[in-house]
């Protein structure tokens, strides 16, 4: 609150009644920019976290389709599937994982 001395408004300042304001408004800075400063790394956490996801799921996407060739292979060459039944299957599980 700002009180006025002089007849004058806008000229003579209680400079009493300012300085306690701008104390309190300095002391409630360290808490503001505490709560900032956590919002801030909050914001950096999510897409730190998207991205150790998204390389874990191509991971086992990619393990998964090395798998299914691999296994799909020794069935063909065993003659308990097909060429073309691996080539189909192959494909229908690389559709289902985009």
């Amino acid at each position: 609150m700002i009180v006025l001395l002089g007849k004058i408004p806008g000229r003579h300042y209680n400079y009493r009644e300012i300085l306690p304001g701008v104390i309190a408004l300095k002391s409630s800075a360290p808490r503001w920019l505490s709560i900032l400063v956590d919002q801030i790394n909050a914001g950096l956490r999510s897409p730190k976290l998207q991205i150790f996801y998204t390389g874990i799921n191509s991971l086992l996407v990619g393990l998964e389709n090395i798998l299914i060739v691999w296994f799909g292979a020794k069935m063909v060459i065993a003659g308990e599937f097909s060429a073309g039944a691996l080539i189909a299957f192959c494909l229908k599980t690389s559709s289902r994982q985009t």
